[in-house]
């Protein structure tokens, strides 16, 4: 993955909610756009995530999900990467912080997602490269 970029392999398509967001509508947001995660924004400033692991603890730590919103379960630090970084820098900030999706930021502007399964999805075309690569060399 040396050389490609975050640019190369993030989704511009960036499913976001309001902190204010019922749960249940950001599940229903989450499972009509067949995403794993929503980027919280207010005024257009990245506030936090929230993500199918959150969703899941807010089912199983509360009796009733009625009156809980987004900023209840949201993560709210969220790790970010620009477009002009390594997809192995990615790698890296998804290894140390056990974390699978990470918004792409231009400055304070989200521009992408990155997520651990884009980056598996493109290393296909990666190994079809190396074999190019491969046959023209002589052993």
């Amino acid at each position: 993955m040396v050389g490609i970029l975050v640019r190369d392999v993030m989704h511009k398509d960036v499913v976001t909610c309001g902190p204010s967001l019922p749960l249940r509508e950001v599940a229903s947001l989450m499972v009509d756009n067949h995403v794993g995660s929503a980027v919280v924004v207010t005024g257009g400033i990245v506030q936090g995530m929230v993500t199918e692991r959150d969703l899941l603890q807010a089912v199983a730590e509360r009796e009733t999900l009625d009156g809980v919103t987004v900023a209840d379960v949201m993560t709210r630090y969220v790790y970010s990467v620009t477009p002009a970084q390594s997809v192995q820098t990615a790698i890296a900030l998804m290894t140390e912080h056990r974390i699978k999706k990470l918004p792409v930021m231009d400055g304070r502007r989200l521009v992408g997602i990155v997520t651990a399964t884009d980056i598996i999805d493109r290393q296909p075309d990666l190994m079809d490269a190396l074999k190019v690569l491969m046959k023209g060399r002589k052993a």
